[in-house]
């Protein structure tokens, strides 16, 4: 628009199309060619509009202000995992359609340079609106221990504020801070999530699953120079993350976690190669990679499959150019 302002327009129209024939393994005798018996066939279409509004403010060499609005979709499609068996019928669960999710964001920021640009910072907040929400629900499965079924669990609205910081201390070290907040509820469930038989206000008040509320780190890069030799780089960084929810019945958990790593790389003057020294999780935390309950035949009352991510890792890396 001018020197200082930056409109931006866009648009996209996307039109899909998929049909989908699902069959039962092994209760429908099925070949390469084609199954003797299918349980679920279906057409189905979606189309989707997806704009965006943004407008930039350059207030100086030193900062700028922008805000932006924007849409954005999932493809919608079929459940395609019929492997768990409905106890009324003796067969699979029905397979079925996943609409398309859609999400309309609205985000307004600052990037700002201070001190002459040894400190840099960006923060922003946002407001998401996500209407039919797609999720995967891992539910206990008294045939299979697990049946994992993809549908439209909710309408659900998602806000929250993050900022970063870049600071630097001397010439040869660099701090970095980040801290982020985000806050989600449900505005409409649309089935029953905690699997109790009806769809009511305790679906409505469950946390939405993966959502930490609040996640920060710190951290320090140093750069020394060995002359003719070449260069050390060393990095440290400490992060934290609060617990939040796995499943959509909020009966598995994955915990609060800090970590800590760290890493040294020397570079000869050539630049040819880099040999590290690295370690991860230095504080050997337990975390999990996800935490699905399984039925009381499979461990008892509160049994759940619940991999561990790994603990502390130390090694020796080589990077090599040519």
């Amino acid at each position: 628009m001018n020197e200082a302002w930056v409109l931006t327009l866009g648009g996209r129209y996307s039109s899909e199309e998929k049909d989908a024939k699902i069959a039962s393994i092994p209760l429908n005798f099925c070949t390469l060619d084609g199954c003797a018996a299918y349980d679920f066939e279906d057409s189905q279409s979606w189309n989707a509009f997806t704009p965006k509004v943004g407008l930039q403010w350059t207030v100086s060499e030193d900062t700028q202000l922008y805000t932006f609005w924007t849409k954005g979709f999932r493809s919608g499609g079929y459940n395609f995992r019929n492997a768990g068996i409905n106890p009324s019928t003796g067969r699979p669960y029905t397979p079925q359609v996943t609409d398309q999710e859609e999400q309309s964001s609205f985000e307004i920021g600052a990037k700002v340079d201070w001190l002459d640009g040894r400190l840099r910072t960006n923060m922003a907040v946002f407001h998401n609106t996500i209407d039919d929400m797609q999720r995967e629900e891992n539910l206990p499965d008294p045939f299979t221990g697990v049946a994992q079924i993809i549908r439209n669990t909710a309408d659900a609205t998602i806000r929250g504020a993050e900022l970063e910081a870049m600071a630097v201390l001397t010439e040869n070290l660099l701090f970095t801070f980040n801290v982020g907040y985000v806050d989600g509820d449900y505005d409409k469930v649309l089935g029953d999530l905690n699997g109790d038989g009806v769809v009511d206000g305790t679906d409505l008040g469950l946390e939405i699953p993966r959502l930490a509320p609040w996640t920060y780190g710190v951290g320090f890069v140093h750069d020394l120079q060995l002359g003719a030799y070449g260069s050390l780089t060393s990095r440290i960084n400490f992060n934290h993350r609060d617990a939040a929810p796995y499943t959509d019945d909020n009966r598995g958990m994955l915990s609060e976690v800090d970590m800590l790593d760290f890493s040294i790389g020397y570079t000869p003057d050539s630049g040819s190669f880099t040999v590290s020294m690295f370690g991860k999780n230095m504080l050997d935390e337990v975390t999990e990679g996800n935490n699905t309950q399984l039925p009381p035949i499979m461990g008892g009352v509160g049994a759940s499959f619940t991999p561990l991510n790994k603990g502390r890792v130390m090694g020796l890396e080589l990077l090599y150019e040519f």
